[in-house]
């Protein structure tokens, strides 16, 4: 008994893949060249270099660079280039916490009244861009440490930071609520600062 096997020719297989290559092709040079535009439309500062470029999952693109994180500002159509960005140097960043888990990337940042805002970010499956963020944030830190002030006024927070892209380092203290106030508060706090100084030879 002979059993017939319609085995398909080279050039059917082909008329029947090609189509779906082709889509996937069509794709990947899309893609491309919007990254491409993408890359084109940032607002780099002089010198400034993009080491890295992701999407979040809510389509928003999301620049980095050795100085800081670009982030689209708006909503642009599906395909579209941003035209506007909000920038976040690195130094002005208090703590990157990342999640490889769900790929939330969350970003902590001080208001002028020293409360804390947060970003919170939904990176699309295996992304870089978190960890990424978390060492530049790590590599701006110098110092950071609480040391008690002369003549009882309490403690102080102390965090010295690298700028990024620059030989320049920046000082950051943190006093309890009302302290700044006190008598003789300013006087101490200035006084710990220049022992300090001297020490880590800053």
């Amino acid at each position: 008994m002979a059993t017939h096997v319609d085995v398909s020719s080279p050039p059917a297989l082909a008329a029947r893949f090609l189509p779906a290559l082709q889509h996937q092709l069509d794709r990947l040079v899309h893609a491309g060249q919007l990254r491409s535009r993408v890359e084109a439309a940032l607002p780099l500062a002089r010198g400034e270099r993009l080491l890295a470029l992701e999407c979040s999952r809510e389509g928003a693109w999301l620049a980095a660079t050795g100085q800081a994180l670009h982030c689209q500002a708006g909503t642009v159509r599906v395909g579209g280039v941003p035209s506007s960005w909000s920038r976040l140097d690195w130094d002005t960043i208090d703590r990157v916490t990342w999640r490889d888990r769900d790929g939330t990337l969350t970003l902590t940042r001080a208001r002028a009244d020293r409360t804390p805002e947060r970003t919170v970010i939904r990176m699309q499956p295996g992304a870089t861009l978190g960890r990424f963020a978390r060492e530049q944030v790590a590599w701006t830190i110098v110092v950071s440490t609480t040391v008690q002030l002369d003549g009882h006024h309490g403690a102080a927070r102390v965090v010295v930071r690298r700028t990024p892209g620059s030989d320049e380092v920046r000082w950051h203290v943190t006093v309890p609520p009302g302290a700044a106030e006190l008598p003789g508060h300013r006087e101490a706090v200035a006084k710990t600062l220049a022992e300090l100084r001297g020490q880590w030879g800053l």
